[in-house]
């Protein structure tokens, strides 16, 4: 409820004004209310659903005392991914030829077919399912190179649920829960960050030059970023040795929320504004594109429009 309110509908009243008008047949208009200097805004929404073959009736007819005979398993699965606007599926204009989208040659096509819809169907099964490393594939290769045709000169602003392929990271994203205590080892190297409180830089990675060639290139440990912050303790507030990571005894995670600054050494990092403000790799890439980035909040899926499509 608080994201709904604090969060989501915030950002949404200070889009409305600038989003595009539809109209019955699917055509659009730029709105009056379209500040100066302002590119007007196609609000696109996404989910995904999946079907199988043996998805059984609620209703069946059956002699008395019989049984249905029902097949143990789900069978072969299909997910089909969409993308909807106000005025319909994401997709090229009939009155956009193949060969015009032909002579892009970074245009996405199946085979020798320009894809003009940004419908997606996926067989899964065994090793073949949607990854988030897809989802960020099909959003930036074929979806949004589609809505630069159908809407030029506009901007996106894309809706997405709260799935964990929609909020997954990049590789080298700074997660404090991804890093181990010591530096090297089999821990990501992640992207340059910046030390708020300090007003700098700091690299997660040791330069070519370090004194100690045996870490030159290699990942910085959990301990050594908080000593580069000046936020390695000797105890926590309230008296207790300072860990890297709380033991998971008491809980899933094992550290104590009511400590103000941090139980141990991965909470007090993840709390840096730094950390807290990374953002998922689909998010970063779409923003870097120019467009803009919604996500509904969790159990409130009567906000989605294509729920009803």
């Amino acid at each position: 409820m608080v994201d709904r309110r604090d969060v989501f509908l915030p950002l949404w009243d200070s889009l409305v004004p600038r989003m595009v008008k539809f109209e019955a047949d699917g055509s659009w208009a730029v709105p009056d209310t379209l500040p100066l200097g302002e590119k007007a805004i196609v609000f696109i929404t996404h989910d995904e659903s999946t079907f199988n073959a043996n998805d059984g009736k609620r209703r069946i007819w059956k002699g008395e005392g019989k049984q249905p005979l029902r097949a143990k398993s789900r069978g072969k699965g299909i997910m089909v991914l969409g993308f909807l606007t106000l005025g319909g599926r994401l997709k090229v204009l009939d009155t956009v030829s193949d060969e015009e989208l032909l002579r892009d040659p970074m245009w996405p096509k199946h085979g020798e077919t320009p894809i003009r819809d940004a419908m997606e169907f996926l067989e899964h099964g065994k090793n073949n399912y949607w990854t988030g490393e897809k989802m960020v594939h099909h959003t930036m290769q074929i979806a949004l190179p589609i809505f630069r045709v159908a809407f030029p000169g506009c901007q996106a602003l894309f809706a997405f649920d709260n799935a964990s392929n929609h909020s997954c990271f990049a590789s080298d994203a700074l997660l404090a829960s991804k890093m181990n205590c010591g530096s090297g080892g089999a821990q990501p190297l992640m992207r340059d960050e910046f030390i708020h409180s300090k007003q700098r830089a700091q690299s997660m990675v040791y330069p070519d030059n370090y004194p100690n060639y045996e870490l030159r290139g290699k990942a910085k440990g959990l301990e050594q970023v908080l000593k580069e912050r000046g936020l390695w303790t000797k105890r926590r507030p309230d008296g207790f040795p300072f860990l890297l990571e709380c033991p998971t005894s008491t809980n899933r995670s094992g550290c104590d929320p009511s400590i103000v600054g941090g139980c141990c050494g991965r909470v007090v990092l993840a709390q840096e504004r730094d950390f807290q403000e990374q953002k998922g790799h689909l998010q970063e890439e779409l923003e870097a594109s120019g467009q803009r980035v919604i996500f509904y909040p969790k159990f409130h899926c009567e906000l989605n429009p294509i729920e009803r499509f």
